[in-house]
Order: structure tokens, then C-alpha cells, then sequence
């Protein structure tokens, strides 16, 4: 017997559009008391170990994106990692390969 049961799956969104929609996180968790330097930290090491030499030109691109796109909270939240990788970068603690 034969069924004609359709399966949809929604279509996976943009990498863009989950940053987007997980970028209010940072200002919820500082509403909460919660510091976001540490992962801000963690995004900019996992940015360095997949990208090295080029993580910080990936981060200031991304976060002129959202800023064409006019989204401010998440050009924010990149500003933010810029800055972690910049502090990483200076402190000698960030090892790119």
C-alpha cells in the first residue's frame, strides 16, 4: 500500500539570519547581571582557530555587514568580538595558524 504522506522540512536558514536572531543574548544576560566577556572570548578564539591570520578582517566584515544591513544590535555584538580578537592579538594570547 502506498501512502502520500508529503514530509516538509523548513529550508535552513542563513548563517546571518541565526546571528541575528541570537543577537539580543548579550544585552538579555547584562540585564541579568550576567558578564558577556567571557564569550565574547570564546567566539573570538573559535574565529581564530578557524580562520588564523585573517579572523580579525572576517569579524570587521561581518560586522559592516550587519551595519549595511542596519542592524546595529549585531554589528554591536561583532564590535565586540573586533575587540576581543584586537585584545587576544595584543596580549600575545591569541595563537593563529
Amino acid at each position: 500500500m502506498q501512502s502520500n504522506i508529503i514530509i516538509q522540512q523548513p529550508l535552513p536558514k542563513s548563517a546571518n539570519a541565526n546571528l541575528k536572531e541570537s543577537a539580543g543574548i548579550l544585552l538579555e544576560m547584562e540585564m541579568m547581571g550576567i558578564d558577556p566577556t567571557p564569550f565574547l572570548e570564546i567566539a573570538a578564539r573559535d574565529l581564530a582557530n578557524q580562520y588564523g591570520a585573517i579572523a580579525l578582517d572576517y569579524s570587521l566584515q561581518i560586522e559592516s555587514d550587519f551595519k549595511d544591513e542596519g542592524n546595529m544590535e549585531a554589528a554591536a555584538i561583532w564590535n565586540a568580538i573586533t575587540a576581543q580578537l584586537n585584545n587576544l592579538e595584543k596580549t600575545g594570547n591569541l595563537i593563529a595558524h
